[in-house]
């Protein structure tokens, strides 16, 4: 198949937002919900267009396809919540009954196709409550845990996996090199 890509600049990404009051509750005053939400664009954005231009092989298939429209818009939905939450959506969807930081339901799993303007990734869920006590223990400040996330559950969306040690390599050595070219920005 002859694949055309999107040039590295000039993406566009909608993102849409919900909070749920649980989640909110995580927030410590001088860190603001529209501060996140920008970052968190920031790395997906940053994320999709990368991987377009460099790792095309690694998405799914039917998003490859898509591509072929020279379409550069994509459309994304950012779900905050707690632990509670993500905990049942987790066991609902992935049989596992527990927290987790980032769930990532990618919308180009199947070979059903989409035909409009935009491309939908499809939706990442982010426990603000995982991602705090993350970053503390991790030592690092929360907007980095959360560029972290975002990036990792973006990877998701566009068909990189980590459920074998050669895929679990590749996608965290590619995310660890997204993270880094945000850091720059």
């Amino acid at each position: 198949m002859n694949q055309k890509i999107p040039p590295a600049n000039g993406i566009s990404l909608r993102a849409t937002h919900s909070w749920s009051r649980e989640a909110r509750a995580y927030l410590s005053p001088p860190t603001g919900v529209r501060a996140l939400n920008a970052l968190v664009r920031r790395a997906v954005a940053l994320s999709v267009e990368r991987t377009l231009n460099e790792k095309a092989k690694s998405l799914f298939p039917a998003f490859r396809e898509q591509l072929e429209a020279e379409v550069n818009a994509f459309a994304l939905d950012v779900s905050w919540t707690d632990d509670a939450q993500i905990q049942v959506i987790n066991r609902d969807y992935r049989g596992k009954n527990k927290p987790t930081d980032v769930l990532s339901f990618p919308f180009w799993e199947g070979e059903s196709l989409f035909e409009g303007e935009e491309l939908p990734l499809g939706d990442l869920i982010i426990s603000l409550e995982t991602a705090v006590r993350q970053a503390n223990e991790l030592n690092h400040s929360l907007e980095q845990e959360l560029a972290f996330l975002a990036i990792h559950g973006t990877l998701h969306l566009l068909g990189f996996d980590h459920d074998t040690p050669s895929k679990r390599r590749a996608m965290f050595a590619w995310q660890d090199e997204l993270f880094a070219a945000l850091k720059m920005m």
